[in-house]
This record gives C-alpha cells, sequence and structure tokens, in this order.
C-alpha cells in the first residue's frame, strides 16, 4: 500500500516536474518566436535597387518649391514620395528621367494607387533654377509634381563645398565647374539615383539605373513600377511602418 502510494506520488511529482519544464520553455519559446519574425519581417526583396533593412530618417532641412513657399521634413510625412533630381539646363538625363517618373505616375493611376504617393523634382542647380524657372519647368511634365530647390546656394564658384542637409541625407553629388566664368554661364554634373521615402518620412529605398555598354544609366517605368509595389509591400510588413 504504501509502495502504490509512493508511486502514485513520484508520478505527480514527475507531472508537476514536467509542466515546469513546457513552462519554462515556453516562457524562452515565446520571445524566440517574436524575435525570428521581427528578422523575417526586415528581409530585403530583390530590386533593381536597394531596400534598407532599418529606413534613415532625414536630418531636418528647409527647402523652397516651385511657387515659393518652404518644404521641410514634415512635408514628406504620411505620403510616399519619389524623388528624383537634376538640373532644368540639363540637355539629357534630367528630362528623360522626369518622363520616366511621368510614366510611373501613369502606371500607379491605372492600378489606383497614386493618391498616397507624391513626386518630387530635386534641382540641384538653384542658382538658375529659380522657383519660377522650376515652376515653368515641371509643368512641361506634371503639374502635379513637387519641383524643390535649396534656397540658400549662392556663388556658384562655392558649390561644391556648400553643405546641404537634404544633398547629405540622400547621397546627392553634386559638382558645379570652377572654371572662371562668370554670371550664370557654368557646368553642373551629378550622380544618378531615384529615392523613395515612406510615410514616415524615412528614406527606404534607393533605385539604381540600367547601364549600357556606354555607362549612360536610364531608368524603365516598368520595373520601377514594380520595384516600387515591392518596396510598399516590404514597408507594409516591417516593424518600422507604425513609427509615427
Amino acid at each position: 500500500m504504501n509502495t502504490l502510494f509512493q508511486r502514485t506520488k513520484a508520478n505527480k511529482q514527475l507531472i508537476r516536474l514536467k509542466v515546469r519544464l513546457i513552462a519554462i520553455a515556453l516562457l524562452f519559446l515565446i520571445p524566440s518566436i517574436y524575435f525570428l519574425k521581427a528578422d523575417q519581417s526586415v528581409e530585403v526583396a530583390t530590386i533593381q535597387g536597394k531596400i534598407l533593412k532599418r529606413p534613415i530618417t532625414l536630418m531636418p532641412f528647409e527647402l523652397e518649391d516651385q511657387n515659393g513657399k518652404n518644404f521641410t521634413n514634415k512635408d514628406l510625412q504620411k505620403k510616399w514620395h519619389i524623388i528624383s533630381f537634376g538640373y532644368s539646363q540639363c540637355p539629357d538625363v534630367c528630362p528623360t528621367t522626369l518622363m520616366t517618373m511621368v510614366e510611373l505616375a501613369k502606371s500607379l493611376k491605372n492600378s489606383g494607387i497614386y493618391n498616397d504617393t507624391r513626386f518630387v523634382f530635386y534641382s540641384v542647380d538653384p542658382m538658375r533654377d529659380t522657383s519660377k524657372v522650376l515652376s515653368t519647368y515641371i509643368n512641361y511634365f506634371d503639374s502635379r509634381f513637387i519641383a524643390l530647390r535649396a534656397n540658400n546656394r549662392s556663388n556658384p564658384n562655392f558649390d561644391n563645398n556648400f553643405d546641404n542637409s537634404f544633398e547629405s541625407n540622400l547621397g546627392i553629388k553634386v559638382k558645379i565647374s570652377d572654371n572662371g566664368l562668370i554670371e550664370k554661364d557654368y557646368k553642373v554634373s551629378h550622380n544618378q539615383l531615384i529615392f523613395v521615402i515612406d510615410p514616415n518620412a524615412a528614406l527606404q529605398a534607393v533605385f539604381f539605373p540600367d547601364r549600357d555598354a556606354l555607362e549612360l544609366g536610364g531608368y524603365r517605368h516598368q520595373q520601377l513600377y514594380q520595384d516600387f509595389l515591392v518596396v510598399k509591400d516590404h514597408f507594409l510588413n516591417s516593424r518600422y511602418k507604425d513609427v509615427l
């Protein structure tokens, strides 16, 4: 009788021990599942460019739009922004890129997903690209596009040392020729990228141009359309979508 009682007691103790072990295992397993899920949420899909695992919040900046109004970080919030850059006197690459943006905007409209997206053209030559010039220029492409300029850049001979937080944030590289020419007769060169800013006003992705045998870059709106959908899907499935 005592032996049966002891066995029953031992079995109960064993059961209680197993329950405790399971409880301890779950205690450690639940956080593991959470962090595993979080890690999976920032996996980067393949696009013609780069999706950032951790979006980069832009440093404060103040620019001027084509209507002469201030444009700051706050104006980037709550909508997607696709940003290209160049200058109005560019003979080929800049207007070609803007035409591609027009085609991309049409694709988004046709798909019914345009309302949460705005297109921005940033001028790297604000000395010549006044707000009036930009207003005329951007209207050639799409009157709903936003054109921006830095409103405190002055002498072109000193532009290479100009500190612009907006350009620094995005990695825009600009070179103004310092060849002694006076007034507004100078040359501008810059790199070629397209930036995607998420609704939290953070840099979420960068699109790279195609490259041909002559190393002249260009974009295809179909590729940009597909890549933009991938970027949006990545954002919506990430832990950063509810930052604001």
